[in-house]
């Protein structure tokens, strides 16, 4: 969220916060449309079928697949609210989607004690409608706890620590079982 404060000089009692809300790059927050969908995503063995039963020792794939779809329509919206007197007024406005959008598409397992087993991400720059799709894989360890474990894909801007983290599309989850 940026948030911008400005006094209008010319103006001295008026006072305006512009405040732009950045959600998701893209969202369009009066549908609650994301601008990125999760289209698929697959859990597959070693010789590509699909599964959702492994043993310990297996090596697992997760298949996404990602399309940028938002439209021509509003990509984010900011608000303007400014103070005359008693009153406080406000407008809001739309901008566009960009032509190129970049994606993290994250994708995060956890075991059945809800600790994170695993991590992986794939960056992507993609045009609208463009689709990507891409998978990672993961050997389960001799000794991995027995049990249900969930995979939940998300696709945000960029990573946290670099200002990001803003989610651009909804997450899916799945969930695979490890039995011995």
């Amino acid at each position: 969220m940026i948030l911008e404060i400005m006094t209008i000089t010319a103006f001295p009692v008026l006072l305006v916060f512009v405040i732009s809300t950045y959600l998701g790059a893209t969202t369009t927050p009066m549908t609650g449309q994301y601008p990125v969908n999760i289209v698929k995503v697959r859990v597959l063995n070693e010789t590509g079928a699909e599964q959702v039963t492994f043993e310990r020792g297996q090596v697992f794939y997760v298949e996404v697949t990602i399309k940028y779809t938002a439209p021509t329509a509003p990509a984010y919206y900011y608000y303007y609210y400014y103070y005359y007197g008693y009153y406080y007024y406000g407008y809001y406005g739309y901008v566009p989607a960009p032509a190129q959008l970049s994606t993290l598409t994250i994708i995060r397992i956890m075991d059945p004690n809800n600790y994170v087993f695993a991590l992986g991400a794939s960056p992507k720059i993609l045009t609208r409608g463009e689709t990507y799709s891409f998978a990672l894989g993961w050997r389960i360890p001799m000794d991995a706890t027995v049990g249900d474990y969930t995979i939940k894909v998300m696709v945000w801007d960029t990573w946290i620590i670099y200002g990001g983290g803003n989610p651009l599309a909804l997450p899916m989850q799945v969930v695979i079982h490890v039995v011995e």
